[in-house]
């Protein structure tokens, strides 16, 4: 009798106090922008009772504490809240109230995942669909019928997509012809183009343990827009600007 009342779970909760709180933001989201988010949501931690210690790491994973937790790869768009409870009981009232504050809109600029930790290996989300084919527009289109489905289901809360953002890609196919006139190869015009754009890195500093790598690249505010991408110029090898829409 007292075996077949015992409840299973095959991986465990912990019985730790800390609240987990995973605050992630839309790829390519500023530091500054994850940090004002963080601070309106440690803003509502403060003002309650069972949060008695709240530390957070923005673009970063916490330090691993605990050891089925999983490190986080540094981004600037993603942070991290560890919000220490007085006991498990806390814990639970603080964690059900801050997920109703999320719903509310409490940070809707943000994927706000409030979790504890749990013995085993770490999953974001303990259900997952995977929906496989070659079309990217009808495998959105369905994943959004698979949300609605889990939307709807009383059970669920935070049904998610892990689509990302799509981002518009531009492509540089430069005349052949024309570069064998001008005297440069598609190596140099992509290396003078990634200086003009993303940069180069030239060197690294070292501060303190971290190495702060140095890159190089144009000043100008045109690499930030794409219609202004013709005002660039190319450099030839006798020191002549082309311009690149040339």
């Amino acid at each position: 009798i007292g075996m077949g009342s015992l409840k299973q779970q095959f991986f465990p909760t912990s019985d730790r106090p800390e609240v987990l709180v995973e605050v992630r933001l839309p790829e390519g989201t500023s530091i500054e922008t994850t940090t004002a988010t963080v601070e309106k949501l440690e803003g509502w931690l403060d003002d309650q009772a069972e949060a008695k210690i709240v530390t957070s790491y923005v673009g970063q994973g916490a330090p691993r504490f605990f050891f089925a937790m999983a490190p986080e790869l540094p981004d600037p768009a993603f942070a991290k809240i560890v919000v220490l409870t007085q006991d498990a009981e806390a814990r639970e009232v603080l964690k059900h109230r801050l997920r109703e504050a999320v719903a509310e809109g409490l940070a809707p600029e943000a994927n706000v995942r409030v979790t504890q930790l749990v013995f085993g290996p770490y999953t974001p989300f303990p259900v997952e669909f995977r929906i496989i084919g070659p079309d990217p527009a009808q495998l959105y289109g369905i994943s959004e019928k698979a949300l609605d489905i889990m939307r709807g289901v009383p059970d669920v809360r935070q049904a998610n997509r892990d689509w990302g953002n799509r981002t518009p890609v531009l492509r540089f196919v430069p005349d052949q012809d024309r570069l064998n006139l001008i005297g440069l190869s598609p190596a140099e015009v992509g290396q003078q183009l990634q200086f003009l754009l993303t940069g180069i890195p030239v060197t690294h500093v070292r501060e303190d343990i971290r190495n702060v790598p140095i890159v190089a690249r144009s000043a100008g505010g045109e690499r930030l827009d794409p219609t202004r991408l013709a005002d660039f110029s190319l450099m030839s090898r006798d020191g002549r600007q082309i311009p690149l829409d040339q």
